[in-house]
């Protein structure tokens, strides 16, 4: 994941308009409100376009037989437009660009692209660097503020990995030892930017540029992170949400549903709970099932797939591997998150 440290990042007021002058002959990856916010920036329309509506991996093949050529992909909106962009670009190859319309996703400064049969992960590919990642302030400021909160959830679920690695360690079910000094420092990144973040919050929850470079750069930043190098965390964040869709079949907005995780596993692990709450509370991020749009019924039904899901993807094993849920345990969890 080193490469992304050499992705061009453009940050700024106006950067749609300087930096797409030259612009012409693309195609665009985006969503209609995507589209809305930032077609008006550009020198001259696509020569065609497609809003994305799915991860699966047929739909995104579709995609690449019925564009018209091109000589260039435009990647506009969110994580499932920026990824369905690069699965173009790297199936056509083709150079790309992406504009973020908002901060809410890792997809901003990571080469893999998740592609899905029938809701489950499928493949994970690794496709191209983008020629540039242009970050105009004055759109994505403009989004709704949950939306751009929702971003931080990439950064507050680290209290999660410290959670799980701490609990797996004392369990003495293998893996590195636990070391104070690497996951104090875990801790206090997470810690540093939050609060950059949240300073840079407008009265009605915006961000300016400062929080929208620090809600993009956790997703370059946290892969230099010593706890990721050592692979040590059992973390439920990104295996909640990735195993939601699978057994639901509907989304969740995918950093929304991380947050949720994240809560779930320091509510297990029993650690950091209260702090990664107070986290997404400062931020804005929305974490309850009422407010994310699912229910605790969907989520209790998504728990006990999780091992089939984390082993079909190779990703670390979790709590669900080793511990069922009690009823009390999960009513008291339920009842943690919900509270104001």
């Amino acid at each position: 994941m080193s490469g992304v440290d050499n992705w061009k990042a453009v940050y700024g007021s106006g950067v749609i308009v300087r930096e797409c002058r030259a612009l012409g002959g693309c195609i665009g990856l985006t969503s209609p409100s995507a589209w809305r916010a930032v077609a008006p920036l550009l020198p001259v329309p696509p020569v065609g376009k497609a809003f994305v509506t799915s991860q699966e991996e047929e739909y995104l093949l579709d995609l690449v037989e019925k564009l018209p050529q091109a000589e260039r992909v435009l990647a506009v909106g969110g994580g499932k437009a920026l990824d369905a962009g690069k699965f173009v670009a790297w199936k056509r190859d083709l150079p790309y660009v992406m504009i973020p319309t908002i901060v809410s996703t890792g997809s901003v400064f990571q080469p893999f692209v998740p592609t899905r049969h029938n809701s489950k992960i499928h493949r994970v590919i690794e496709t191209s660097s983008p020629e540039c990642v242009l970050f105009d302030t004055d759109v994505i400021g403009a989004a709704p503020p949950h939306l751009n909160a929702s971003g931080m959830a990439e950064c507050i679920s680290w209290l999660g990995c410290i959670a799980s690695w701490r609990w797996w360690s004392d369990a003495g079910l293998g893996g590195p030892a636990w070391d104070e000094e690497i996951a104090g420092e875990t801790h206090e990144w997470v810690r540093q930017r939050v609060s950059a973040y949240a300073s840079d919050l407008d009265s009605e929850g915006r961000p300016g540029e400062r929080g929208i470079r620090t809600a993009a750069e956790v997703n370059r930043e946290r892969h230099h992170l010593r706890l990721s190098a050592l692979e040590a965390s059992h973390p439920l964040c990104h295996i909640f949400e990735n195993t939601f869709l699978w057994v639901h079949g509907r989304d969740l907005y995918h950093a929304e549903g991380v947050a949720l995780g994240t809560l779930v596993g320091c509510h297990l692990y029993g650690w950091g709970f209260d702090e990664a709450k107070e986290h997404f509370a400062v931020c804005g991020t929305r974490f309850r099932p009422r407010e994310i749009g699912c229910t605790w019924d969907e989520v209790r039904a998504t728990f006990p797939r999780i091992p089939e899901h984390a082993d079909h993807l190779n990703w670390p094993e979790t709590f669900f591997h080793k511990r069922s849920l009690s009823d009390e345990t999960f009513r008291e969890m339920a009842r943690r998150i919900d509270a104001d």
